[in-house]
């Protein structure tokens, strides 16, 4: 009986249903009590069951209709079942995790540009909220010099309703706007990660204010700081990047003035 439950569920997450909350709590519950002599806890999930589909399916629901009080321990008790060991794991518990939390708690306070981001997010409705807490999400997930192909791919699928391309443009430039040209220390890990992963889905976007501000960022990002270096060098190497891959001649017009402002930078960035 629970190897057919299993079965079953893996048909019903394949086709996007209209689940509603309570169905997917059911769901989600009835899988977690499948004994582990039908479903061995010591092999990733991802290689018995359609986990993505599964997270995907919550998330969707989440953004649809909020998270509901018998929703919530469902996916409480999903995370706790999940194996830190497992990278692709991982990255659920981290999605799953976002849609439990009250804030972001991706970024540390006290930048002024995610002093910016931390008090729009505040704002949002719970929709566009949890929306852009998913994107957040994927930003921090840019722990490679460069994006892979499948890393920008489920980045262009976050840019859609509730956010375009252009308000994502729209919102990042007001976010790094304050981003000081001058800074007596180093930008902190949190933020640089993610500005990082930011400046990554910023590559996706053909808009003239966006290209401007990302190499106002770099600048910024490059500023060296006495004994220390440079002050966010990752959130930097990305913003070129990123101005490398965008379309328009906004961006390649950027390009060229870093590369007069930065020369000290040339061996890293050029």
């Amino acid at each position: 009986m629970t190897g057919a439950l299993k079965a079953l569920a893996v048909q019903l997450l394949r086709r996007r249903l209209p689940f509603t909350s309570a169905e997917m709590s059911n769901l989600i519950s009835a899988l977690l009590q499948i004994p582990p002599t039908v479903w061995p806890r010591t092999i990733p999930w991802q290689h018995t069951f359609p986990l993505g589909s599964l997270v995907r399916q919550v998330e969707g629901l989440v953004k649809e209709q909020d998270l509901s009080p018998e929703l919530r321990p469902a996916i409480e008790g999903l995370v706790s079942a999940l194996n830190e060991n497992y990278a692709e794991e991982r990255q659920v518990i981290r999605r799953l995790s976002a849609l439990l939390t009250e804030s972001p708690e991706l970024v540390a306070p006290g930048e002024p540009w995610s002093d910016a981001l931390l008090h729009a997010w505040s704002q949002m409705p719970p929709g566009p909220r949890s929306h852009w807490q998913r994107l957040f999400q994927h930003a921090l997930t840019a722990n490679s010099r460069q994006p892979s192909a499948r890393w920008l791919k489920n980045a262009r699928e976050l840019l859609q309703p509730p956010i375009s391309p252009q308000d994502f443009a729209q919102a990042l430039c007001t976010w790094l706007a304050p981003l000081p040209k001058r800074a007596a220390r180093p930008m902190p890990d949190s933020s640089a990660s993610l500005l990082k992963g930011l400046v990554w889905i910023a590559s996706l976007v053909e808009n003239p204010d966006l290209a401007h501000t990302l190499g106002d960022a770099a600048l910024a990002c490059f500023q060296k700081i006495p004994e220390v270096g440079a002050r966010a060098q990752k959130a930097g190497n990305a913003c070129i990047y990123a101005l490398s891959a965008m379309p328009g001649q906004t961006a390649v017009s950027e390009l060229s003035r870093l590369q007069h402002k930065l020369r000290y930078a040339a061996p890293v960035i050029w």
